[in-house]
């Protein structure tokens, strides 16, 4: 999965481009000289940078896609009753690798055993790299 980087946050590839659009066409892009503008396009301040492979990426934490709930490739959770009918909407999961203290992470959130609707998610996913989350399930 390619992954950007735009104002301290990290984004899937379809709102990154949905940014970059918005920018360009939205009327806020920068009205600039050429050289000062391909300047201001390296900074992910002004402008999503990447792309970047996810796979090469290694976090302290899972992390989902930046604009959470409008999310263009979001994960909705509906838990009815459970959840006293919430509906959860959260940005895509942006596949990165996971530093020990990553699966530290994760690892203690299971263990402090609260209802997390996110949580299955990430043991789903993770426990492929990261066999040790399935202990003591």
């Amino acid at each position: 999965m390619n992954i950007y980087i735009y104002q301290d946050d990290l984004f899937c590839e379809d709102c990154a481009f949905g940014i970059q659009q918005s920018l360009k066409y939205g009327g806020r892009e920068p009205r600039l000289g050429k050289k000062l503008k391909k300047l201001i396009k390296k900074e992910s301040d002004h402008y999503p940078q990447g792309p970047y492979d996810s796979l090469k990426m290694e976090t302290d934490k899972p992390y989902h896609c930046g604009k959470i709930y409008n999310c263009l490739n979001a994960i909705e959770f509906n838990k009815g009753q459970e959840y006293k009918a919430c509906y959860h909407k959260i940005g895509c999961l942006l596949e990165t690798r996971l530093t020990p203290d990553g699966v530290k992470y994760i690892m203690e959130l299971k263990l402090e055993n609260r209802e997390s609707f996110i949580l299955p998610l990430w043991l789903e996913y993770f426990s492929k790299t990261y066999p040790e989350l399935l202990l003591g399930v």
